[in-house]
């Protein structure tokens, strides 16, 4: 039925209607940024389809945000996931800080599995919705 809608708004938008998509849901967390579904490395595809291993062994988590038709992939730290949804905001507090550990949690991981390794940091996302 979403799926429907979204080609329908598609459609209209290529005969030169207009169409508006909203993003209402936003997630914040530390990591790096991986790739996108065309261009993520082998390692990631991987994960996605068996990571439930990796993601106990290492407290991390490969997220997809941005759009649904175009997911970006992150590769985080579970721990400092969070997600705000449509009238349900969070509290953030005084100041964001990284906990130390998650940056070896990450190191870890990239020595141990031969991934790159990038200088994480906070991110924040979105997460689209219709």
């Amino acid at each position: 039925m979403v799926y429907h809608r979204k080609l329908t708004k598609i459609k209209n938008f290529l005969k030169g209607g207009s169409v508006q998509f909203k993003s209402v849901d936003a997630i914040l967390c530390y990591g790096f940024p991986v790739g996108d579904e065309d261009n993520i490395p082998n390692w990631a595809k991987m994960w996605i389809n068996n990571g439930k291993g990796l993601e106990e062994k290492y407290g991390l988590a490969l997220i997809a945000h941005g759009g649904v038709y175009d997911p970006m992939y992150l590769l985080v730290v579970k721990e400092s996931i969070q997600e705000a949804c449509q009238g349900k905001p969070i509290s953030l507090g005084q100041a964001i800080d990284a906990k130390p550990e998650w940056g070896e949690k990450l190191k870890r991981f990239c020595q141990e599995q031969g991934v790159e390794y990038q200088a994480p940091q906070l991110i924040l996302c979105s997460n689209w919705t219709e």
